[in-house]
């Protein structure tokens, strides 16, 4: 098994098979992936002869595959997707809607045992730049997770707000003259906790802007925050990132 986390054998076929009625071309993507100290998941893509995925097989080894069958709208969107086992018994379907310049306005997914038993859905917000500022996802009708973003006059995200049950996520970003992140602010307020966990990283950057250092910082509030984490970033005479420690 190889060292790495993740590894990704592809290979591309062409073939013409019948659908609805008729021969089409349709290219087909065989995908490996393997995880460290895992079995390898076996992907079979199927696209037709406008580049769109219509089919996706996952055979994970066991002898029993499951799929997904994806329709899309004129504009070449997503718009159905649903998950099948091998004996062609539904299990999951997704369906999205978008607004006129193509952003996600939500995704609904139902669960199905015999009946469909459970429903998901995320409902997403953009500002006039099209800048995701805000996300809320259901439970059938009940509202578990909110997630807000704000964004500066040059559009870069200064501020995002996640909640979940009892516990809130607030980050804000910092940044220089140059547009560069020079600072990050995160605290996180549950109520099993009689304090917040506070963290605050600093980036830091060579002469061409390239990253350099990220320092964190954290603690259970900003006067006992010390350092905690220190990455670092190299790169090779081309520029190209060489390590990061």
């Amino acid at each position: 098994m190889p060292s790495a986390k993740l590894i990704s054998f592809i290979m591309l076929l062409f073939y013409y098979c019948p659908i609805q009625g008729q021969d089409v071309k349709v290219q087909i993507m065989k995908e490996t992936i393997e995880f460290m100290n895992s079995d390898p998941i076996y992907y079979t893509h199927y696209y037709d002869e406008q580049g769109l995925e219509f089919k996706t097989v996952r055979d994970l080894g066991d002898n029993d595959p499951d799929y997904w069958l994806m329709e899309y709208d004129e504009n070449g969107k997503v718009v159905k997707q649903s998950n099948f086992d091998k004996n062609d018994v539904l299990l999951n379907r997704e369906t999205y809607t978008y607004d006129e310049k193509g952003n996600t306005l939500s995704q609904e997914r139902y669960y199905v045992d015999g009946d469909i038993t459970h429903k998901e859905v995320y409902e997403n917000e953009y500002d006039d730049r099209g800048n995701w500022i805000a996300m809320r996802e259901y439970s059938d009708t009940k509202l578990i997770r909110e997630l807000y973003q704000t964004f500066d006059e040059q559009n870069r995200n200064i501020s995002h707000t996640y909640k979940h049950a009892d516990m809130v996520h607030e980050g804000k970003d910092v940044y220089d003259g140059e547009l560069l992140k020079v600072e990050f602010r995160y605290q996180r307020d549950e109520e099993e906790f009689e304090s917040p966990l506070f963290s605050v990283s600093h980036y830091e950057y060579d002469e061409q802007g390239r990253q350099r250092l990220i320092t964190k910082y954290g603690g259970v509030d900003p006067s006992s925050c010390r350092g905690v984490k220190v990455t670092e970033f190299g790169y090779n005479e081309h520029g190209l990132l060489k390590y990061k420690i």
